[in-house]
């Protein structure tokens, strides 16, 4: 019970967060479309986090005092406008707030570390906490050139050796997900929601037990539920942008820009928002217009893309890996011929079995032939059949009309999904991206009136919390009932692991398997030296 307690405060601390970063900004947007802005206040707040912190890391380890700082500070300005934090016990509210973050705790019962935690992930994390930003990095391990935003936001959370809070991050971004998709059952655009809510309770159910690609808790670490989120929250917000207008478009546009970023420090996949967003901007405005409002009117966000860029190029020579095309080999920690992100390039291609100029004719076949790629490809093709016949459905009751901008949404869908299949077309990736299409096929035809009868509301209520209170996996309902008294926050931790010498090569590596855990004279690649210049450590190869 502590760690649902200690959730909720963690909950609220990440929002308040957001909320002073937002008085900071001097914001007065209270709606972007139908979405209440304080929804995304811990979204802000992370990404306040992520970004600072990887600006500080250019010049400083970061330590625990320096994550108490960069997290206090910014809280107190929410003194400023104390007065205006009002206690509204509404139904609705109560809701969102409060049992929606509640059901999704629940999930920390049960929740471990995941794999890539060992293998990498815990690893880079604790160069951040030792070291000024390391050159030539993804030298000491291939994977630490992704060096996604997220890692960023989690250094400031270890407690020890205890990393429950890193999945606290992760239920962050869940949580404003569902606060969504909650909210929106009470807008003209409930049947998005309604969509996904059915997405989500056939996710327990169909072909060899379910699972169709829909948002899920992951182990601890990783970051495809968080780009899935950010992603999608993106297209939803790009898609209003294109159909309607609002007040405040300044802010509007910054806080677009703000999630297009936030989606690509996640993962590269999120640059495909960045294309959508051009495209809208293009549409409704002047090319002169649309250049002022990217470099001028949101200048901060493009210094922080910017500044993310140059990290990338000190700690993999690449201002996108693995992407080799963006890589430059003259660096002096660069590999000289592209070989380390080439072949992981071609590795995570071949692992998610990519559409290629060589198997296009039986790609589907070979990708199919991965066990979990097939049923959740059979799932999906259910789940989206019945979400269409919902729509197709409500489409003749209501007399609802075509709309023609949806298929500006269905063209972003394709590219996205085209993407997808020709980089690295793992089911874990494509989750914002199913998302986006179960958008499309919710908006495609709309009606003039947006009333709706009572009793949808009451259904579609008790779906959403049907749906939230199956993401968490039943057997934490069980521990939690078995732990219910437990003073003792829960404790992840890493296990003991033995290494040995590298022998030709700077440091240790694992006696068994391949997972360093926390042990930063632990490397992958084996030929390796470090070096150090003007307090700076360089790896090379």
């Amino acid at each position: 019970m502590i760690t649902l307690i200690a959730f909720l405060f963690f909950y609220l601390s990440i929002y308040f967060l957001g909320r002073g970063i937002s008085i900071v900004f001097r914001s007065k947007l209270k709606h972007i479309y139908e979405i209440p802005i304080n929804i995304l206040y811990p979204i802000f707040g992370l990404f306040y986090l992520g970004n600072l912190t990887l600006l500080i890391n250019f010049f400083l380890p970061i330590s625990s005092s320096l994550s108490y700082f960069l997290l206090v500070f910014p809280l107190l300005f929410n003194l400023i406008k104390i007065q205006q934090i009002k206690l509204n016990l509404s139904i609705k509210n109560i809701a969102t707030f409060f049992f929606t973050p509640l059901i999704l705790g629940i999930s920390s019962a049960n929740i471990n570390l995941a794999y890539d935690a060992g293998l990498y992930h815990l690893n880079h994390q604790k160069w951040l906490q030792t070291e000024k930003i390391v050159f030539g990095l993804s030298n000491n391990h291939n994977r630490f050139g992704y060096s996604s935003i997220i890692e960023y936001i989690n250094v400031n959370f270890w407690l020890e050796n205890n990393y429950i809070l890193l999945h606290f991050v992760n239920l962050i971004f869940i949580v404003v997900f569902f606060q969504i998709i909650y909210l929106l059952l009470f807008t003209k655009y409930f049947k998005f929601s309604v969509s996904v809510l059915i997405y989500g309770l056939l996710d327990n159910f169909g072909f060899n037990g379910g699972k169709n690609g829909y948002i899920e808790i992951e182990s601890i670490a990783k970051q495809d539920t968080p780009f899935a989120i950010v992603f999608i929250i993106s297209s939803y917000l790009i898609y209003r942008l294109l159909n309607d207008y609002q007040n405040f478009e300044k802010e509007i546009y910054f806080i677009i820009f703000i999630l297009c970023l936030f989606s690509i420090e996640l993962r590269l996949l999120g640059f495909i928002n960045v294309l959508f967003l051009i495209f809208v901007l293009l549409y409704k405005h002047k090319i002169s217009k649309t250049i002022k409002i990217i470099f001028i009117d949101n200048f901060f966000t493009i210094f922080l893309g910017v500044a993310f860029i140059f990290k990338n190029l000190i700690t993999s020579s690449c201002m996108f890996y693995p992407v080799k095309i963006t890589c430059f080999n003259f660096l002096p920690w660069s590999t000289g011929n592209y070989s380390s992100p080439g072949a992981e390039n071609d590795a995570l291609a071949d692992f998610h079995i990519a559409l290629t100029s060589n198997n296009y004719t039986y790609w589907f076949s070979e990708w199919t032939s991965k066990e979990v790629n097939l049923i959740v490809f059979k799932n999906l093709i259910l789940t989206f059949s019945i979400i269409i016949l919902y729509n197709v459905f409500y489409k003749f009751i209501k007399k609802e009309k075509f709309d023609k901008r949806s298929t500006t949404l269905f063209i972003y869908f394709f590219i996205s999904l085209l993407i997808w299949i020709i980089t690295s077309p793992g089911i874990r990736f494509g989750v914002g991206i199913f998302l986006t299409f179960v958008l499309f096929i919710s908006v495609l035809y709309k009606s003039k009136k947006s009333d709706f009868i009572i009793r949808n509301i009451i259904f579609s209520t008790m779906l959403y919390f049907i749906v939230l209170g199956l993401v968490p996996q039943t057997n934490n309902y069980f521990s939690l009932i078995d732990n219910m008294f437990d003073p003792r926050l829960r404790s992840v931790e890493v296990p003991s692991v033995s290494y040995k010498q590298n022998i030709g090569g700077y440091g240790v590596l694992p006696e068994k398997g391949d997972q360093c855990w926390v042990n930063l004279e632990c490397v992958r690649n084996k030929t390796l030296s470090k070096e150090k210049y003007f307090s700076y450590v360089i790896f090379k190869r």
